[in-house]
């Protein structure tokens, strides 16, 4: 909007306009359903009735008034200006009051209404977690920190209980969490006892909860690690786990590996491999929130893919009299031999 626009009306409540002045009325403005309306109306009309007369027919989201005090605007190509002919001579007179309006796309949409997740850090300070070949509370961290970076890719509001090493307990991050009121949590962790393999849990009584740790295991799977299922685990009150138990919102509690089992801490090792186990979770949290992402496009496997070229029956003759120290300067299997050439050949042959 620029100068000579004001609100008519706002989410279907006629503002404060004016009732006295009667002359030609131009509104424009959307309705609740995302359509555009133009409201024009003839001489003798006040701002508050044709904004009442719209209101009256449409459920209206914004309703602007255009107040070129009924002025028919033309462009001038010359130099830009938009003028009204009909007054002050030939050049008319200039009009300053233009409503522009853009649908929003798709995407901006997205950032408008962003979606919240939050991340619970397992351990961390004075508890390092479970400890084997690698520490847990670190693996944790590195973890998180990639999933976190996944998602604000994608223009998910991400709140991390921890982003260091320090002190993270379990009642912290339930509070933290529902403070933050997220559409999903995530809590990541790593395992101990000696098994093998990632696990995940829901709350006993499925819903979004389990679509969301259906989905993030399926990622997990994706990138090598063998999946000991999607689980849940009966407490005394409802869920055991209190972090699945006391958020607000759908929970899950990842297990990425074992840390004692050598073959399986060996998976997360490496910053890389941590980070990869991130990005999974983050897909998983992103398929949940019906949040496209982009894959890594897999190479076209070839309709006509080329055959490897038959080597030529002579290359075996060839590789010899090279071997037996005969001199030839080009193969040219199939082209004809000059006389120069084989004067050249019986030369070296005949010692």
């Amino acid at each position: 909007m620029v100068s000579g626009v004001k609100v008519a009306v706002r989410n279907n409540v006629v503002c404060a306009l004016d009732k006295t002045t009667r002359r030609s009325r131009n509104m424009i403005g959307e309705l609740a359903d995302g359509r555009i309306i133009v409201v024009q109306s003839s001489d003798g009309c006040t701002e508050d009735e044709v904004a009442r007369y719209a209101a009256s027919r449409y459920t209206i989201a914004l309703l602007l008034v255009q107040d070129a005090g009924g002025s028919t605007g033309m462009y001038r190509a010359n130099d830009g200006c938009l003028f009204a002919p009909e007054r002050e001579g030939a050049h008319g007179r200039p009009v300053c009051s233009v409503v522009c309006m853009k649908r929003k796309t798709k995407k901006e949409e997205t950032l408008v209404s962003k979606k919240k997740v939050f991340i619970g850090v397992g351990h961390g300070g004075s508890d390092p977690g479970a400890v084997g070949y690698i520490e847990e509370a670190d693996t944790n961290l590195h973890m998180a920190l990639a999933c976190r970076d996944f998602l604000t890719a994608y223009s998910v509001d991400v709140q991390m209980s921890r982003t260091k090493d320090e002190e993270d307990t379990v009642t912290e991050e339930v509070a933290e969490c529902n403070s933050f009121a997220p559409d999903l949590a995530v809590d990541i962790h790593n395992n101990s006892g000696g098994g093998d393999g990632f696990e995940v849990y829901h709350t006993i009584y499925g819903g979004t909860g389990k679509t969301l740790a259906e989905n993030i295991e399926k990622q997990v799977v994706k990138i090598g690690q063998n999946s000991r299922g999607v689980k849940t685990r009966q407490g005394s009150h409802g869920d055991y786990y209190a972090f699945i138990r006391d958020t607000a919102c759908p929970a899950v509690i990842c297990e990425g590996v074992f840390v004692d089992t050598k073959a399986d801490a060996a998976q997360t090792d490496t910053l890389a491999e941590q980070q990869a186990f991130g990005a999974a979770y983050a897909k998983g949290i992103l398929d949940t929130l019906g949040i496209p992402y982009d894959e890594p496009e897999e190479p076209e496997a070839s309709e006509n893919p080329e055959k490897p070229e038959k080597e030529h029956w002579a290359q075996k003759h060839y590789d010899s009299l090279i071997a037996k120290g005969v001199e030839i300067s080009e193969t040219r299997f199939d082209d004809l031999i000059t006389r120069g050439e084989v004067f050249a050949l019986i030369d070296q042959i005949v010692k």
